[in-house]
């Protein structure tokens, strides 16, 4: 559910650690109890704690923004450009943010 890779913080142009969070998904019958939500806090401490990142981010439809902001996750109003060894793509789902450290740990 969770991975890290290096991004650029454009106001200062070095690189930060930042993790990624997909594939969040919950059975229908098994909706309502809490699981993705106990999973991504999960992920989020895991990412903090084992894995010294500055921020996460996911990528959503646009009807489960309320969710993951309930959780602290902010949505981006920028372009997520994602960069692929086939190319360039621009994602067309909403990308969102949770940070996870006051001040981004620098990766070098």
């Amino acid at each position: 559910m969770s991975a890290s890779w290096s991004a650029w913080e454009p106001w200062t142009v070095r690189p930060v650690k930042i993790g990624g969070v997909g594939s969040v998904k919950t059975h229908p019958r098994a909706q309502g109890r809490g699981y993705a939500s106990a999973g991504l806090r999960r992920a989020a401490t895991a990412l903090h704690d084992d894995h010294q990142v500055a921020f996460s981010l996911l990528v959503c439809q646009e009807h489960l923004l309320p969710f993951y902001h309930r959780l602290g996750w902010i949505p981006f109003s920028g372009r997520l450009v994602v960069e692929q060894p086939s190319g360039s793509t621009v994602t067309i789902n909403r990308p969102m943010g949770l940070q996870l450290f006051a001040r981004a740990a620098v990766h070098t």
